[in-house]
């Protein structure tokens, strides 16, 4: 269970990147009612990918059946990826049949809190890619 021990299992996805200021801030977001129901809902619906045989989606499901073109992204768009995280970056895969300019930049030892664990380097990468 989740909430268990005070959330202690979700907030050791965290490890030591958090003041004990801001983990008290998210741990007030998660007591809300319905707030890990939500959370959670969003990783069961986001079952968006790349091609995957073994789940009967030889295609993938990035448009769940919508035509790519109506899809389309038009603009520059950069993904920023920690090379640790626990979501493999094959997520990805075929998204640039959606995002013509895309730019996919993997930050070495960073996981999927890259924005908590590498500040600096994600603003740097973002700041690059605005000034591109």
């Amino acid at each position: 269970m989740l909430s268990r021990d005070d959330f202690a299992s979700m907030a050791s996805w965290f490890g030591d990147v958090l003041t004990g200021e801001d983990l008290a801030v998210y741990k007030d977001a998660w007591r809300q009612p319905r707030a890990l129901t939500g959370m959670l809902n969003w990783y069961r619906a986001a079952d968006a990918g790349p091609p995957d045989p073994e789940r009967g989606r030889p295609e993938g499901n990035f448009s769940c059946g919508v035509p790519p073109e109506s899809l389309a992204v038009p603009v520059e768009t950069l993904v920023v990826w920690g090379n640790e995280s626990l979501a493999p970056l094959s997520l990805v895969d075929g998204l640039a049949a959606y995002v013509s300019k895309l730019s996919v930049v993997t930050v070495p030892g960073a996981g999927h809190w890259l924005p908590e664990r590498q500040p600096a380097e994600l603003n740097r990468l973002i700041r690059e890619f605005l000034s591109s």
